[in-house]
């Protein structure tokens, strides 16, 4: 994929949700049964990024009583964040240039977000920056859809014969109304082996309808 085009897709993902935000923070009300099993890794002192916060679900799991930074790109959603859980906790901020210091974080999540960075050279980026603000042996959490599914199936093979996009880059549309979101597919060795080229260390995987890896930084 070309540059230019990636960016440009990272463009349309910022306005996509902010056309959708309040309804999209709507469907995001219940806490996603994965999340229970996260929570064994945090300590009551961790500092905690949130990166691609969205509306701000993960806090209705952490509490509100927590060392907690979310951090998102689209200040629609940002704004139904700081509806729900306050002005305090919310920085606008992006993936491949994330606005905290180096080595500050304990805990970094990351839940269905790196689905929407197009190409490899920025996911790659994204991973390298999560790194960077993570504290030696800090805790990545990430969560992407796992779109191997029979309604999803053709677009991805569709995908292959692409000349604009990856292999596994799809557009999904959002209800009844024009919003095709992007999403590359991944697949769990994927996203494992871009944890290997960043710096990670791979701690977990679980397999439910999302594809959740836990892994630590080295």
């Amino acid at each position: 994929m070309k540059d230019k085009t990636a960016r440009e897709l990272l463009e349309k993902v910022k306005l996509d949700y902010a056309l959708i935000s309040e309804d999209f923070a709507k469907t995001r009300e219940d806490v996603w049964p994965e999340f229970e099993r996260f929570k064994r890794y945090i300590k009551k002192t961790d500092a905690i990024a949130d990166v691609g916060c969205g509306s701000g679900r993960l806090l209705k799991i952490l509490g509100e009583n927590v060392n907690y930074t979310g951090i998102d790109n689209n200040e629609s959603l940002l704004a139904e964040a700081k509806k729900r859980f306050g002005d305090n906790k919310f920085i606008l901020g992006d993936m491949l240039e994330i606005p905290l210091n180096s080595s500050s974080q304990n805990i970094v999540f990351s839940i269905a977000a790196m689905h929407h960075i197009p190409s490899k050279g920025l996911r790659k980026k994204a991973f390298r920056e999560i790194h960077r603000i993570l504290k030696p042996g800090g805790i990545l959490v990430i969560m992407v859809w796992d779109l191997f599914q029979r309604k999803h199936i053709l677009k991805i093979l569709k995908s292959l014969f692409s000349a604009q996009y990856d292999f596994k880059d799809i557009f999904i549309k959002w209800g009844n109304t024009e919003v095709k979101r992007y999403y590359h597919a991944f697949t769990p060795g994927e996203i494992k082996c871009l944890l290997n080229e960043t710096g990670f260390g791979i701690i977990e995987t679980t397999y439910t309808k999302n594809i959740c890896i836990i892994a630590r930084k080295i």
